[in-house]
């Protein structure tokens, strides 16, 4: 494949996958943002229908207290077999009078029944017919605690709520009332609520069969979808995601009317809600098109210009092949020259030796043990222990100079001489003891060296009892303090740039009593 053709696929790669993944990651929150913001809105207003509900029925519920604590109805339940016909039709009469007035307060009231306990209806008011049997099914409901139902009887559909009636002493029931009341009338409990296209409210009774519905396919006082049904008063919901009903796929958010062991479902198709994501959808897809061409018109303009500095970069990296191909060598080559020093040294060390001066074969012995830690061995740290054996051997070295007239004494444990140290950290300040602290008044100079952990730190010290100095003007009084100060600086700021920031150092001196350098690194145990 030809290098211009790879670049115009990686630009073109380049710019529509990014853009796919962000258009995909946007579809979903959308979709998930609108969900959720559709889902609370409904359960908002599904505890308004649930409010309204409550309040329509308190309405019926008010008059059916009214009629069971009527006096003549409950004379007329009572002794109603024992009455005669005359009784009766006056007992009617009267009931009528005070049955009327209920209703026409109420005018969505279709039907008052009175029944006794026999299960006979004993009095009607109202227009239509209501078969016994219905009304005997309806007593045996209400003795199961559902008084709130749908029912169709001979085509028309009522919202009947049945109760006993209960004698004033309240002992016993004296039978029941049935008040068959017009479904209209909870229709305008959700009539102001504005959902969505296509959206429906439906309300159903405590056996799942409907009271009203939105929706002109649903027929009232039979089954919405007992599938569904089951599921709402299952589900620990409110909201029932991806359920088929009315041939699509819909949202469901349900709230239970607990009163009247009823349930409000609001069905929201899943193309309504998801309508915007759409839009967002064609609009990303239109945004990779004008992309694609894009790319190609920049590739056009752009092809010769990539070409060109692509070569030059290719130019770049094989010179830079060649340098470091030249570096690698001239670094074998370096490595020669210590090696050669080394033998020298050795041969120097056999010399002196084979003619008895033994401080300078032990120098050369030395000298060639701290080359070879710092020149050849590239580790940034090494165990205490060899620090140690570094420090004897520089301190051998200076004994060639000097001769006895300093000790040096070591203090650490076994498992501080295990941990680990930056390389050559500890040099530098003895070097600054014997050169600059050396006092030839005193009989034998002493340098302790010490180390042990602190916590999680390294905890170092270092004193000598020599010269000492003054702190205040070790930094302004000539090149040999300078250079004191130097040395101690570069040590501190080793710790630093190897452990990320700086760790405690103090320098403690007093002239003609001597130094003590203490500071702290981290304890390592191993590397």
């Amino acid at each position: 494949m030809a290098m211009s053709n790879r670049l115009l696929y990686s630009f073109i790669l380049m710019a529509i996958v990014p853009l796919l993944i962000f258009a995909a990651i946007t579809y979903m929150v959308s979709n998930r943002a609108m969900e959720t913001k559709i889902s609370d809105y409904s359960i908002q207003t599904q505890k308004a229908v649930k409010q309204m509900i409550g309040y329509e029925c308190k309405k019926y519920e008010h008059v059916s207290d009214l009629v069971m604590i009527n006096g003549e109805v409950q004379d007329g339940l009572r002794n109603f077999t024992d009455m005669n016909p005359f009784e009766k039709n006056a007992w009617i009469s009267s009931l009528n009078r005070v049955m009327s007035d209920y209703m026409s307060n109420q005018p969505d009231i279709m039907q008052i029944y009175l029944i006794n306990n026999e299960l006979t209806p004993i009095y009607s008011q109202g227009w239509f017919y209501f078969s016994p049997e219905k009304l005997g099914e309806l007593v045996e409901k209400s003795n199961q605690g559902i008084n709130w139902i749908s029912v169709t009887e001979a085509n028309k559909n009522y919202v009947i709520y049945t109760r006993p009636v209960i004698d004033r002493n309240g002992n016993r029931v004296l039978g029941y009332v049935s008040m068959h009341i017009n479904p209209v009338t909870f229709m305008g409990c959700f009539s102001d609520m504005k959902i969505g296209t296509d959206a429906s409210y439906t309300i159903v009774d405590e056996l799942g069969n409907v009271i009203v519905s939105q929706n002109s396919y649903v027929a009232r006082g039979e089954p919405l979808d007992q599938e569904l049904f089951e599921k709402c008063k299952e589900s620990t919901g409110p909201i029932i995601r991806n359920y088929d009903i009315f041939d699509r796929r819909n949202t469901i958010v349900y709230t239970p009317v607990e009163r009247q062991n009823w349930t409000t479902i609001l069905i929201l198709p899943n193309d309504y809600l998801y309508s915007e994501s759409e839009t967002i959808s064609l609009t990303t897809l239109i945004c990779v098109l004008a992309c694609i061409c894009c790319a190609v018109i920049v590739y056009r303009n752009m092809k010769d210009c990539i070409i060109k500095t692509l070569g030059e970069l290719m130019e770049k990296n094989e010179e830079e092949q060649r340098e470091k191909r030249e570096s690698e060598l001239k670094m074998l080559q370096a490595q020669i020259n210590p090696h050669f020093l080394f033998n020298t040294l050795n041969s120097l060390r056999w010399t002196a030796m084979m003619s008895g001066a033994d401080n300078v074969s032990n120098g050369l012995a030395a000298l060639s043990n701290l080359l070879s830690n710092t020149i050849i061995d590239t580790n940034q740290f090494v165990t205490v222990e060899d620090e140690l054996k570094n420090i004897e051997s520089y301190i051998a070295i200076q004994r060639i100079r000097y001769g006895d007239i300093f000790s040096v004494n070591y203090q650490a444990t076994p498992e501080v001489r295990e941990s680990y140290i930056i390389k050559f950290l500890l040099q530098p300040i003895v070097e600054n003891a014997i050169i600059h602290g050396i006092n030839e008044e005193v009989t034998t100079n002493v340098i302790d060296i010490k180390l042990c952990q602190k916590g999680e730190n390294l905890l170092v010290e270092i004193i000598d009892n020599g010269k000492g100095f003054d702190k205040d003007k070790a930094f302004a009084e000539g090149r040999k303090k300078q250079l004191c100060g130097f040395t101690l600086k570069n040590v501190k700021e080793r710790i630093a740039l190897c452990f990320g920031r700086e760790y405690y150092f103090d320098i403690n001196s007093v002239p003609g009593e001597g130094t003590r350098v203490c500071f702290e690194m981290p304890f390592q145990r191993g590397r």
